[in-house]
């Protein structure tokens, strides 16, 4: 008998090869049937109940029409899996997150990870063993797959990438009121956006500078994917910094050739810094003021942190001498569909009311985000944001429910 899998994607450009990966890997076999599906164009069309596993690739926020409808699924019995992409948690998005975590632990959502701390911090929450599915981290697996097939071993050039992470200094009063809704400290999140933004400031000066100092290096900056191209480039106006011919900023793109292809990486606390530091530990934190300990991961320490860049590439460098990816211990296994079917799981039992709570809760979440507002999104930018495919049209057809292509 074939099992057929879902593997719903959010963020492609941190997802999509992982799920490509898988499945490549499942399909090959006559085990496992696997499709991928987007959760912002896809989520409120798919018939769940056709499939035997079900991966999610994060534990969703309470309340919101996602979590509701996951719910639905684990009371109907439906094997779900959070592959829980974001696992290094500083404290005040570990507070934040363990508070939507809690809302699942006496469910049957499977949790994956991918090191004892964040076990541990399962286990704390109330998770069982049972519940828990230690597996490889997926970011580090794929990088070094890329670097297998691609190159055979990681080759650099003279680019200095930058993956910076400071969305909280973008975050409006909206944002920060639906966080407090969903469990987010509101004291923490207002110092947060202040810390953020004094970062930020800190950051544009010190690349102008650095940028003049290593003329030779192409210099490469990605915005985080939380922050919109439109965000960005108010903000570089506002400032009004001359950076030099060498600095490009990026935007909404794949991050990975570029982590791969720099001698070094910098970043303020993105785990993107991280990714490469597993690979050969060319990676450094840019921490030009003291780290607050309700930001500060335990990764952060393992990596070397710089408060200013007013230096060279040689001095960092020589710096990094001693900075190895053995400071930081993971899990080995590789993710493995069998391990799911093996969890303690009863018979299915999709019940017609289930199904008929699941279609409402589908069609609430297609109008909880405008339709017209998706679709009007979805024709200027293309669906290759979520599936690959380039330049199809969509419309809404009224007699499916469903966004169809034209």
């Amino acid at each position: 008998m074939v099992e057929k899998v879902l593997i719903l994607v959010e963020r492609v450009s941190r997802e999509r090869d992982l799920a490509e990966f898988l499945t490549l890997k499942n399909n090959s076999e006559s085990k496992y049937y696997v499709e991928i599906k987007s959760i912002p164009y896809d989520l409120y069309t798919i018939s769940f109940i056709t499939y035997d596993l079900i991966l999610i690739p994060f534990v969703p926020s309470s309340p919101s029409p996602f979590a509701t409808l996951i719910k639905e699924l684990l009371l109907a019995n439906k094997r779900v899996v959070s592959l829980n992409w974001e696992q290094y948690l500083p404290p005040v998005s570990a507070s934040y997150r363990g508070n939507a975590f809690k809302k699942f632990n006496s469910t049957g959502l499977l949790m994956c990870s991918w090191s004892e701390k964040f076990s541990d911090f399962l286990l704390e929450l109330g998770f069982c063993n049972e519940k828990i599915v230690k597996v490889q981290n997926y970011n580090s697996m794929i990088l070094k797959l890329r670097i297998l097939l691609d190159r055979g071993s990681i080759k650099t050039e003279k680019i200095i990438f930058f993956p910076m992470n400071y969305a909280w200094a973008f975050a409006d009063g909206r944002f920060i009121k639906y966080r407090v809704k969903t469990g987010y400290s509101e004291l923490l999140a207002n110092e947060y956006v202040e810390y953020s933004k004094k970062c930020l400031a800190s950051f544009v000066h010190n690349l102008e500078i650095f940028s003049r100092m290593n003329a030779d290096y192409k210099i490469v900056v990605k915005a985080y994917p939380g922050i919109s191209q439109k965000q960005c480039e108010k903000f570089l106006e506002l400032i009004e910094v001359d950076f030099p011919k060498n600095v490009k900023f990026l935007y909404n793109v794949d991050a990975s050739d570029y982590l791969l292809r720099s001698c070094i990486v910098i970043s303020s606390w993105s785990t993107a810094a991280l990714d490469r530091f597993l690979i050969d530990g060319r990676s450094v934190l840019f921490t030009p003021l003291e780290r607050p300990e309700w930001l500060d991961v335990h990764w952060n320490s393992d990596l070397l942190n710089l408060n200013t860049l007013e230096c060279t590439v040689s001095e960092i460098k020589e710096k990094l001498v001693g900075y190895n990816s053995d400071r930081i211990s993971h899990y080995e296994q590789d993710l493995n569909f069998d391990d799911f079917f093996k969890r303690g799981h009863t018979n299915c039992n999709y019940s017609i009311s289930s199904f008929v709570r699941l279609k409402a809760l589908q069609f609430r979440f297609f109008t909880y985000n405008k339709k017209n507002r998706i679709i009007f999104w979805l024709n200027k930018h293309g669906v290759n944001k979520a599936t690959g495919f380039e330049n199809d049209r969509f419309t809404w057809d009224r007699s499916s429910l469903k966004i169809k292509k034209i």
